[in-house]
């Protein structure tokens, strides 16, 4: 999420969560209809991150809401966010149906600059428990959405609101949240781009869109000039989709042919890269669990090679 002018004027208005009012201290992140602040109880020494969504987001809430709270009916998984208390969306027609949808969580994280190999290590781990023991893909690893928690140290992989459920998942998303892509197409997987490329229905969640997302996450902040690269073609994508109705195949076509170019064969690093995202594009579902966990441990070994050590 990026500073909003607009979202900074708000940071000095309380927010209200079951009847405690939570002190903005700063802004954390901005997207469309979304604003993050790093907020503090009254009661409490501890800083929290508070997620608010306006009214328009209310299907996001929820979704975002289903995969938290599966997260803490499981097991704790250092670097997944926990959900610490939420407001209930009222219906529609209810009193204060305009009122804005707040997620409290832990741990306020900031944006990891490195990847490091013990780092890489750590968001597979993230991505296993999610694909196998949740069901979930998280549907928008990006470079954004990866950081680290300054208390512990810990790299931490953040934003579920885009996250979908696999086959014999627990978690139950809104129907609405189902229809369509919401992940950053900038590092989507090539089903989900054919899919968006062609009109078609969303390519149905699978472990290698995470996969595939991380791997060119990895690709753009190790490598200074594809990172410029991929903001100039970020920039020109969002202008696509913000048209009037959305032009998501061009959009999605230009994802495809900004990778086909940075990933030449022709060159070294496009050789050893375009490798990798083709191995993590043949990621197998995690139905069968062991099959799952050698693929994705021999992808983590290859990656964890190409970043920084530590």
């Amino acid at each position: 999420m990026d500073r909003d002018a607009s979202a900074l004027q708000l940071e000095s208005r309380p927010l209200l969560l079951g009847g405690q009012e939570l002190s903005p201290l700063g802004l954390l992140g901005v997207g469309r209809g979304v604003v993050v602040y790093r907020v503090r109880r009254a009661t409490s020494t501890e800083d929290l991150a508070c997620k608010v969504f306006d009214a328009s987001r209310a299907t996001a809430f929820h979704s975002e809401l289903a995969v938290l709270t599966a997260i803490a009916s499981e097991a704790h998984v250092p670097g997944l966010p926990m959900l610490e208390a939420n407001s209930p969306a009222p219906g529609p027609g209810a009193p204060g149906a305009e009122a804005q949808h707040l997620l409290l969580t832990r741990p306020v994280a900031t944006r990891l600059e490195h990847l490091t190999s013990s780092s890489v290590l750590h968001i597979f781990h993230i991505l296993s428990h999610l694909h196998t023991k949740l069901k979930v893909v998280h549907g928008d690893v990006e470079p954004k959405h990866l950081a680290v928690d300054p208390a512990s140290g810990t790299v931490c992989l953040l934003d579920l609101g885009s996250a979908a459920p696999l086959s014999g998942s627990r978690v139950v998303l809104p129907e609405a949240r189902a229809r369509h892509y919401s992940g950053t197409l900038l590092f989507a997987s090539d089903d989900v781009l054919s899919a968006l490329a062609e009109g078609a229905q969303p390519a149905a969640p699978h472990p290698r869109q995470d996969m595939v997302a991380l791997v060119k996450t990895a690709c753009v902040m190790v490598h200074g000039t594809i990172a410029k690269a991929a903001a100039g073609r970020a920039e020109a994508v969002a202008q696509q989709l913000a048209q009037q109705p959305p032009d998501i195949a061009r959009a999605a076509s230009m994802v495809r042919s900004f990778w086909e170019q940075q990933l030449n064969a022709s060159t070294a690093a496009g050789c050893v890269w375009s490798e990798l995202v083709a191995d993590a594009h043949n990621i197998p579902g995690s139905e069968d669990v062991a099959l799952y966990a050698r693929a994705s441990q021999q992808l983590c070994g290859q990656l964890a090679t190409l970043v920084c050590p530590g």
